[in-house]
């Protein structure tokens, strides 16, 4: 998904949304079949992450010094998961 901030354009789009970057929205999120093999999800952006179907097992990381970890940032929404999937969060930060 794009996750870095565009610079341009500004103009609106036809349904309200904007071109700026608000933060990471994922349509469908495949982890991995168990918790041994789960995908990782590195949470560097401070801006949420929207996903919208998620299945499997996927661990969100937050590293140390990354603008993800200031309080009150770094917020990963999954609208609607498969039943048994599982998401780990994990931290280096303080």
């Amino acid at each position: 998904w794009l996750g870095a901030e565009r610079v341009y354009p500004t103009q609106g789009r036809p349904n309200n949304a904007n071109y700026l970057y608000t933060g990471s929205r994922v349509e469908h999120f495949i982890g991995g079949k168990d918790i041994s093999s789960q995908g990782i999800i590195q949470a560097v952006d401070p801006r949420p992450i929207t996903i919208n179907n998620y299945a499997g097992h996927a661990a969100i990381d937050y590293e140390k010094g990354a603008p993800a970890t200031a309080q009150g940032k770094g917020e990963v929404v999954i609208n609607h998961a498969d039943k048994g999937s599982s998401v780990t969060m994990r931290s280096s930060a303080d």
